[in-house]
């Protein structure tokens, strides 16, 4: 329906109680009943003879679900026309939603009252209710134009007033809405014959009862009003809504001269206000912002439509804006005005603290207002601080097979945070290297979703290492020697050459060593708590990503580095200054283990002596160690993997105190923080920080076996005892022996 045709709807509302008005009990049944143009010539099936008639139907007047069934049209004079129907009464069926339409002529060729009458008044009837329908039929054709000086009776056009004195009416709004402050400023021009303005004149406007009128400066309003006009003939009323709504026909009159003329301005119900989009950088989709600081959709806009009744776009209705208990930081704009398209949008700036938000968008406080989808505030940059990375278990048997490496799948996780610990939940891509075996080429994180109640996942991924296919086996380093380090003395590791190769053997043979990497920030102390590096606050300083395949901490000629933080040819360490974008990257180290070889022992004290030179005394007890150890001084994999003991002697116990194993490389490996200055940990005070791979023991035991003397009670001789102590790994058993006496 037009902005044409509503300004010449006329229309009145019968209900079974009687004349009614447009103004209705709530909780019945709703029947509009509109033509347009409601102004129409006795030519019959012409342009200007012809008018169309529209029908909105709802169950109730709350207007949520629309009607069904049929709808009775019946008109006094002329014809009523649908595809199928030609007559002056048909009945309609409605449309899925509640809508019908009709045409309807009077040819006066046909109906001689067509010329006579003037008004047609046409009825509907649905569902116990009855709507009444003007339409003014005129000799000539009329344009049925939006100024067409209407006033709801047979003679519609202006009225000129005495020596010629003309007024016409013109609005600044086609129509007014209900309930939101909405108005219309209605300017009367009066005109001497001559075409000029006719100044210093009272014009008295005036309403049909529905809305008020007064002065755009303010005061009161009432149903009338009258101004003078200005030097150029205008005299401007200001028409708002009071209390009613539906077609109000405002008139101004020149009392001097006579002359006057109307205009219509519907007074309609805002509807409702629907959320249409929320954007982020012109992203449509948006679900995701990033934390202030993070450069990650730290603003979005949030789209709202506004409808009328009739679900047509409501312009210029003012929309208040809020968040409803946001993450803290947050803010909103606290209003916006709609466009011609009934749109408005709010900007939405994010804070410094994740949490989930909507925004609330009310065109009238309870009764015309929506939330839009809910919003995640998340970490968005990824810090190397932030940055962990694992696989599990560390130690597989890739050497256990007749032809190694076993075919073995381990899966390793990754994990993304901000500069504040905060996971980030963007569904960043995690890259990935590895010296031996295959690993995927990268990953998604997890993204954040709002609409989820678990996010345990957030911010995490998860992808399998394989020992095939790939680079079959680790790369072969030459044995650390002793040294001494603010982390603890670390002993020279422990090497063999076996016998016909030209091997050296050391447990650093069998790491694999892996990274991941990704685009991000080095991590700082936000000491200030203000979003940006101060000078002083320290941060952790870290070279270009590399596969340390000789696990000694540095980038050798040969191994493989990611050439982009800058990309000049050349692999690029730790600079000193603080990077706000670059890769950032962690590392972590598979275990290729084997099962227990001739490098394998039992170290035992005191238990190793005789009857004569000192026997495991009753009531005593010992510990024997269990260095169950492959070819290279590594233990065996966790899983698979036991130990039992037994002895010999008929007196005293031995009990394995770990029968199984847990996972791990059976020597010292820690990734951490140090100062570069002295190499010590990292601490508060340190201005910047460096990771450092340290290595400290070796070839750890993997079982205690507990052996316990005899009672002290007992009376029998010292006797002689040996325990042996049996490994199971992969189903392959290894017995190691010790001796000694228990008296």
């Amino acid at each position: 329906m037009s902005l044409r045709f509503l300004r010449m709807v006329v229309g009145i509302c019968i209900a079974t109680t009687g004349i009614a008005g447009c103004k209705r009990a709530t909780g019945v049944p709703y029947l509009d009943f509109t033509a347009g143009p409601s102004v129409i010539d006795a030519t019959g099936l012409t342009a200007s003879g012809t008018t169309q008639l529209q029908i909105t139907t709802f169950s109730d007047d709350s207007k949520g679900t629309p009607g069904t069934g049929t709808v009775q049209v019946t008109a006094p004079l002329g014809v009523l026309r649908t595809d199928t129907q030609q007559d002056k009464a048909v009945g309609l069926t409605l449309q899925a939603d509640g809508t019908a339409q009709l045409n309807y002529t009077c040819d006066v060729s046909q109906d001689a009252n067509c010329a006579t009458i003037g008004r047609a008044k046409l009825t509907a009837v649905w569902n116990g209710v009855t709507r009444l329908l003007v339409v003014t039929v005129t000799p000539k054709a009329s344009d049925g134009g939006p100024d067409s000086g209407f006033d709801a009776g047979p003679d519609a056009g202006p009225i000129v007033g005495a020596n010629g004195v003309t007024l016409t009416l013109r609005d600044s709004k086609p129509q007014v809405f209900y309930n939101v402050g909405d108005y219309s400023d209605v300017t009367a021009t009066l005109e001497l014959s001559d075409g000029g303005g006719y100044p210093n004149q009272p014009v008295s406007f005036s309403t049909s009862g529905i809305g008020a009128l007064g002065d755009p400066d303010g005061g009161t309003f009432a149903s009338t009003f009258t101004a003078n006009t200005n030097a150029k003939g205008l005299a401007v009323a200001r028409f708002k809504e009071n209390g009613v709504t539906g077609p109000a026909a405002v008139t101004a009159t020149h009392l001097p001269s006579g002359a006057s003329s109307s205009i219509q301005i519907p007074i309609v119900n805002v509807q409702q206000v629907s959320w249409q989009s929320t954007t982020c950088g012109g992203t449509p989709n948006c679900k995701l912002m990033g934390i202030k600081g993070s450069g990650y959709n730290e603003q979005a806009q949030i789209t709202f439509q506004v409808v009328d009744a009739s679900g047509k776009a409501a312009p210029n209705i003012k929309v208040t804006f809020s968040v409803g208990s946001p993450p803290s930081g947050v803010t909103v704009t606290p209003s916006g005005t709609t466009d011609a398209q009934g749109m408005v949008t709010a900007n939405v700036s994010s804070g410094g603290v994740i949490g989930v938000f909507s925004v609330h968008a009310v065109a009238i406080v309870g009764q015309v207002q929506t939330d839009s989808p809910s919003i995640g505030i998340r970490g968005a940059k990824v810090t190397n601080g932030g940055f962990s990375f694992y696989c599990s278990p560390i130690n597989i048997g890739a050497y256990v097979s007749p032809v190694p490496p076993l075919n073995l799948s381990v899966p390793c996780n990754v994990g993304l945070a901000d500069r504040y610990g905060n996971r980030v939940g963007t569904g960043t891509s995690v890259f990935f290297l590895s010296e031996a075996g295959s690993i995927p080429n990268s990953v998604a994180t997890k993204a954040f979703d709002p609409s989820s109640a678990d996010q345990s996942a957030e911010g995490t991924g998860v992808v399998q290492f394989a020992t095939r296919p790939g680079p079959g086996f680790p790369v072969d380093v030459d044995p650390l020697p002793a040294l001494s380090q603010p982390q603890g003395s670390r002993s020279s590791e422990p090497s063999f050459q076996p016998t016909g190769t030209m091997n050296i053997n050391n447990p650093r043979d069998s790491l694999v060593s892996v990274i991941a990497y990704t685009r991000g920030e080095e991590f700082f102390d936000d000491s200030n708590n203000n979003g940006v590096r101060d000078p002083g606050e320290r941060f952790y300083d870290q070279g270009e990503a590399f596969v340390d395949s000789n696990d000694n901490g540095v980038w050798d000629q040969g191994e493989v580095y990611i050439d982009d933080s800058p990309a000049n040819g050349v692999w690029d360490g730790p600079n000193g200054v603080w990077d706000s974008d670059k890769t950032v990257w962690a590392e972590t180290r598979i275990l290729y283990s084997g099962r227990p070889s001739d490098r394998s022992s039992l170290v035992f004290n005191p238990f190793s002596g005789t009857c004569a030179t000192g026997p495991l005394q009753k009531g005593q007890q010992t510990r024997i160690l269990g260095y169950f150890l492959d070819s290279y001084y590594n233990r065996p994999q966790a899983s698979g993997t036991s130990f039992t003991a037994a002895h010999a002697a008929a007196k005293g116990t031995v009990s394995v105190e770990s029968p199984g194993l847990l996972d791990g490389y059976g020597f010292d490996l820690q990734r951490i923080l140090v100062d570069p200055t002295d190499g010590t940990n990292c601490k508060p005070a340190s201005p910047v920080c460096q990771w450092k791979v340290i290595f400290g023991r070796w070839a750890l035991p993997v079982t205690s076996i507990l052996v316990q003397g005899a009672d002290s009670t007992d009376t029998t001789a010292c006797t002689g005892d040996q325990v042996n102590v049996t490994s199971t790994v992969l189903e392959g058993n290894t017995t190691l022996s010790a001796t000694g006496a228990i008296q």
